[in-house]
């Protein structure tokens, strides 16, 4: 599909281009030969959806969360593509313009409110976005798409469907967590997030999501921080791309670097 709008991008608009979702799966093309005994599901989440209306997404990492599959039997693969039905997504499409700002795209207030209501807008503060456009992993026998706010959101990873969103914050002490978290062979996931506590104060927690309990149970709803480490930047809070160990170097120039013992 091609944009309907010019995007700002320029030269790099084609990385821009918005997507449209499949009714069914497609054959894919093939170069080479897959083995007929390699069997299975590939899932993959970028952005798809790069204008709403007459605004456009400037940043890449603005564009709405599409998830992409590919099904690999007898040597063939077809491919099937949705977009996520976040809070994001849903009210930009339905009030056809950009609702909630995202990393490198400011969201308005609705012009067609009154005075008093955008006031009220702007005095609520930024609402964070739950476009979970970066990664997809497993939590116990679910699948969750994030980003790297609190939000993560359930999909199935068969129809592509949108579940449910998760709050993270209902279940522990973060205000947001890597998109790429440690997952051990168990099931057990490992992440770490930022957390702002009292008199400004900064920590980075370290928490954990067990695997599926036995009792078949929600892991989300017996995670934990199993780690608190402060901050003496509170005013500089370091950027984490992912969780790889729990050994950490403290640098001066407000980043956190991570050692593998492992190389």
């Amino acid at each position: 599909m091609v944009s309907r709008i010019e995007h700002p991008a320029g030269g790099y608009k084609k990385i821009f281009e918005t997507c449209e979702e499949l009714n069914e799966p497609i054959p894919a093309v093939v170069v080479g030969v897959i083995p007929e005994w390699l069997s299975g599901s590939l899932l993959r989440l970028g952005p798809g959806l790069f204008e709403v209306g007459a605004e456009p997404f400037y940043h890449l990492f603005d564009g709405q969360a599409l998830m992409h599959k590919f099904d690999l039997k007898n040597g063939h693969v077809t491919y099937y593509r949705k977009f996520v039905k976040t809070d994001a997504y849903v009210r930009a499409m339905t009030e056809k313009r950009v609702v909630i700002t995202e990393f490198g795209t400011a969201a308005y207030p609705d012009p067609c409110k009154n005075i008093f209501s955008r006031f009220f807008t702007y005095f609520k503060g930024i609402e964070v976005t739950d476009n979970c456009l970066v990664n997809v992993y497993p939590v116990g026998e679910d699948f969750y798409a994030c980003t790297e706010t609190n939000y993560i959101t359930k999909v199935d990873p068969d129809t592509l469907e949108t579940l449910k969103r998760v709050d993270l914050c209902d279940y522990l002490s973060v205000n947001g967590v890597t998109a790429h978290p440690h997952i051990e062979s168990d099931g057990t996931v490992y992440n770490i997030g930022n957390c702002f506590g009292k008199n400004m104060s900064l920590a980075y927690n370290i928490v954990k999501i067990p695997p599926t309990p036995k009792d078949k149970s929600d892991p989300i709803a017996k995670s934990k921080v199993l780690v608190q480490l402060p901050s003496s930047e509170r005013f500089k809070p370091s950027y984490i791309h992912r969780l790889v160990t729990f050994l950490i170097v403290r640098a001066q120039f407000s980043k956190v670097i991570w050692i593998s013992p492992t190389g």
